[in-house]
C-alpha cells in the first residue's frame, strides 16, 4: 500500500518477532512470467538506445539520489 508500512517477503518483520506468513513466503519458489521478463528485457533495451543515440555516455549519467551525507 503506497505510504504504508513495509511488508512482505522483501522487508521481512524480524523483531519483536517473526511474521510466519513472510517466513514461508521466502522459502516458497517464484515462478517468473517468461512475456513479463521479455518485455522488462526489451523496454531496458529500448531505453539504453534511446540514451545512446542522444549522445549520452556513462560518464555523463549520474546519480539521481542523495547518500545522506
Amino acid at each position: 500500500v503506497a505510504g504504508g508500512a513495509l511488508k512482505g517477503a522483501a522487508f521481512p518483520r524480524i523483531l519483536p518477532f517473526a511474521d510466519p506468513d513472510e517466513r514461508l513466503a521466502r522459502h516458497s519458489r517464484e515462478f517468473p512470467e517468461l512475456h513479463k521478463m521479455l518485455l522488462s528485457g526489451t523496454r531496458n533495451s529500448i531505453a539504453a538506445a534511446k540514451l545512446k543515440m542522444k549522445g549520452s555516455s556513462v560518464e555523463q549519467l549520474k546519480q539521481t539520489w542523495t547518500t545522506g551525507k
